[in-house]
């Protein structure tokens, strides 16, 4: 399932045929594939589980944003009582049982807690959705360049149809990775 929809793509296109359908949503997939990788965060609501350090007052997830943390469990202390509040920019910050922030760290250890959690976006951002839009329409009307990643086997070259435009509607939304996988 994509997170822009083939009708959508089609009406900022102004394709009212199916003829081109196939080929439209392998670009959205693959538009998509390679945006989620540029702006460093998914685009649709994703699970993940990461084993974390302790040691500081946040604890920092890989993927934003963060839509809900499912559970987190003490490795070294597995009966251990985890309270937490989602902080600001996802930062999971320890709380007490009534969900007040603690000024205090998380207890030291490599990898000591294993958090679940959702990130990406349950409701695409309209700007990420007209930046896909826009990449779209840029693959569908050109259809030719480096191999970058393929749709419906025509190879695109993403990282050459990201002009100016495209990259100041999408700058607001692109993260940085806190650790490569």
């Amino acid at each position: 399932m994509s997170a822009v929809e083939l009708t959508l793509v089609k009406s900022y296109l102004q394709i009212a045929h199916t003829a081109q359908d196939e080929a439209l949503q392998a670009l959205i997939d693959a538009a998509e594939e390679w945006l989620a990788k540029w702006l460093g965060t998914p685009l649709e609501a994703t699970e993940y589980t990461e084993d974390l350090d302790g040691g500081e007052y946040t604890l920092r997830t890989r993927w934003q944003p963060i839509i809900d943390v499912a559970e987190i469990l003490d490795r070294l202390d597995e009966d251990a009582e985890m309270d937490f509040t989602l902080g600001a920019g996802g930062a999971i910050q320890r709380a007490d049982t009534a969900g007040s922030l603690l000024n205090s760290r998380w207890p030291e250890g490599a990898g000591r807690y294993r958090v679940s959690y959702t990130a990406g976006y349950e409701d695409l951002p309209a700007g990420v959705q007209l930046g896909v839009l826009m990449l779209v329409s840029r693959a569908y009307h050109q259809r030719t360049g480096e191999t970058g990643g393929s749709a419906a086997g025509v190879a695109v070259n993403w990282s050459a149809l990201m002009a100016s435009d495209i990259v100041a509607t999408l700058k607001a939304y692109r993260r940085t990775p806190v650790a490569a996988v």
